[in-house]
């Protein structure tokens, strides 16, 4: 493979990462939306932020689809422990407005 060919290579490969840090970007973006639609009902309710078997069942369906699409366990696992931990901040944030408000 000649030098040209092997840059237009790479030219290619970071197309793809764009494509794929945009689709990640967007897809986080839609999850807090969402988180903090859930945050509302459940004050709306009364019940807390935290739903451990929620969280049991989101860590075992991630680590089927890491199996399928062969991504790292460790590295999906670590991701979203910040996803969650956020999730939460903007669920006790709505908790907190009304007690500040």
């Amino acid at each position: 493979m000649s030098r040209d060919e092997s840059l237009a290579e790479i030219a290619a490969a970071r197309e793809v990462i764009d494509g794929c840090d945009e689709q990640i970007i967007a897809a986080v973006a839609k999850r807090m939306k969402a988180a903090r639609s859930i945050g509302a009902v459940k004050k709306n309710i009364g019940i807390g932020v935290r739903d451990e078997t929620r969280e049991d069942d989101l860590k075992a369906r991630r680590r089927g689809l890491c199996v399928r699409f062969g991504a790292p366990q460790d590295l999906v696992e670590g991701l979203y422990a910040i996803i969650l931990e956020r999730s939460r901040k903007i669920q006790r944030e709505l908790d907190e407005s009304d007690d500040n408000g």
